[in-house]
């Protein structure tokens, strides 16, 4: 016996559409592992003096947050960033300020890195898109710190024998947004075994059942409750309170966590080549899985 018509036209356009999701999630796979591809660094070296860990969890497949570090002249550079927007739109905006950022001058004060960035975001004037940023520098030898915060949530400041802290430094506007503004470098001392937190609003803007926010309160309280001073078991702790906090909310926007504690002028000198084990996908409690990568150096 024959179907009619419209069902034989109705059962097409289902497998059709299969089809065409089946491509459409092969491409966003690519693309999620090109995106990936961008954050992964070489192995570095660093000594003794400092340890740095950085968590990263995409919201979707593809995302907008970005984190670089390198190491040149006994200086350790960080940039930590969040584009506008989610998504695809957000990840190609990504690729674009990735770009910039390999072509600039790592000799570069943090300002005036932030200044030449500023310009060329301006000039791509992409449909009112910019990003917030934190970035810059930790001397390797004396454990100064020189830095950034263009519209950027405030990294904390966690001393060795006192409570984690935000930062009262200077914040700019984000970048991308006024041609030649001139970004403000502001400074802090780390002493032996102090640690800053870097991080983007994912972090604190993640919400539970009855939709209230993570904050940056609760963030000091999870941070202060941490008994190690070592970037994974920060990154451990943070990102635990964070899940138990959700009780399963679904992520609604990118996180990133970066970890950098200082552990001396004693141990510059003591320098290891350290091999970066990258992790896409890790399953946690629940047998949840997500997407994250989690680095310590």
């Amino acid at each position: 016996m024959f179907k009619p018509l419209p069902y034989i036209l109705i059962g097409k356009r289902r497998r059709e559409i299969s089809r065409e999701f089946r491509v459409m999630n092969a491409d966003l796979a690519r693309a999620r592992k090109m995106q990936l591809a961008l954050l992964r660094h070489n192995d570095i070296k660093l000594p003794d003096s400092l340890d740095v860990g950085v968590m990263l969890k995409q919201s979707r497949s593809v995302g907008g947050d970005l984190y670089m570090y390198s190491v040149q002249n006994n200086q350790f550079r960080f940039i930590i960033a969040d584009v506008c927007g989610k998504g695809m739109t957000a990840a190609l905006y990504m690729s674009a300020i990735h770009h910039i950022l390999i072509t600039i001058d790592k000799n570069e004060s943090p300002a005036e890195f932030c200044n030449i960035l500023n310009n060329e975001l301006c000039k791509l004037n992409i449909d009112g898109m910019y990003m917030t940023m934190i970035t810059g520098t930790v001397n390797l030898r004396t454990g100064e710190v020189a830095y950034v915060n263009a519209g950027h949530t405030s990294p904390i400041y966690w001393g060795a024998d006192k409570s984690a802290k935000y930062f009262n430094g200077e914040t700019d506007i984000p970048i991308g947004i006024i041609e030649d503004f001139t970004y403000t470098n502001n400074f802090q001392k780390l002493n032996a075994h102090d640690t800053v937190i870097l991080y983007t609003d994912g972090i604190t803007d993640s919400i539970n059942e009855e939709e209230e926010n993570f904050g940056k309160d609760r963030l000091l309280e999870t941070l202060n409750r941490c008994k190690s001073r070592k970037p994974a078991d920060i990154i451990a702790k943070v990102s635990k309170d964070i899940r138990t906090y959700n009780n399963h909310v679904p992520q609604s926007d990118d996180m990133i966590l970066m970890a950098l504690c200082y552990n001396g002028e004693e141990l510059f000198h003591q320098a290891t080549v350290i091999p970066q084990e990258t992790i896409d996908e890790i399953s946690l409690n629940n047998n949840e899985v997500i997407n994250e990568i989690q680095i310590t150096i």
